[in-house]
């Protein structure tokens, strides 16, 4: 069996747990749950953008995509594109009302 890892959404003041095989990207997560919504699926719109408040190290590193968004945005140092995220291990996050 494959081992699961754990992401924890903090939206809106409440909390939920969701678990994804290790090594997939976030947007796994659209089968469990619309918490996080994703658009273009790309890295080009933002609309999945989180910040990161625990477990970063877990977190593939940003693609030249993402890395480009985020710059152009002036990103915190925290925050992520979720469409473009792999995730090894369990992580804690926090999603805003983002509008890009």
């Amino acid at each position: 069996m494959a081992e699961q890892v754990t992401i924890d959404i903090k939206k809106k003041g409440e909390t939920r747990g969701f678990q994804i095989r290790r090594g997939l990207g976030m947007i796994a997560l659209k089968k469990h749950s619309d918490w996080l919504e994703f658009d273009c699926q790309k890295g080009d719109c933002g609309i999945c953008i989180f910040h990161i408040r625990q477990g970063a190290e877990n977190l593939s590193r940003p693609t030249d995509v993402e890395a480009d968004f985020l710059k152009a945005m002036h990103a915190e140092a925290s925050e992520r594109l979720a469409c473009q995220c792999r995730v090894f291990g369990p992580i804690q996050i926090e999603l805003d009302d983002y509008d890009p």
